[in-house]
């Protein structure tokens, strides 16, 4: 299944990837920080405008929406 909607192009709604979702006021996609080092101090800013991050967070919330939906049909079915 998440193949197909790797695929087919999918973008999960929900997940601040559509333009419309964007959270920063000025209509960007957003930015995160994550923290590098042994004691985490010093940060990296990466910025979903830039199409490396943007891929990987597009499969990453792909990969997670499918999961969803799996674990809902699940629970819906016990």
């Amino acid at each position: 299944m998440l193949e197909r909607v790797i695929l087919e192009d999918i973008t999960p709604t929900g997940y601040g990837l559509l333009p419309e979702e964007f959270a920063e006021e000025d209509g960007e996609p957003a930015t995160e920080y994550i923290p590098i080092g042994r004691h985490g101090t010093r940060f990296v800013t990466i910025s979903l405008a830039e199409p490396v991050w943007a891929t990987r967070a597009k499969i990453w919330c792909q990969a997670l929406a499918t999961f969803t939906a799996f674990e809902t049909r699940q629970h819906f079915i016990a």
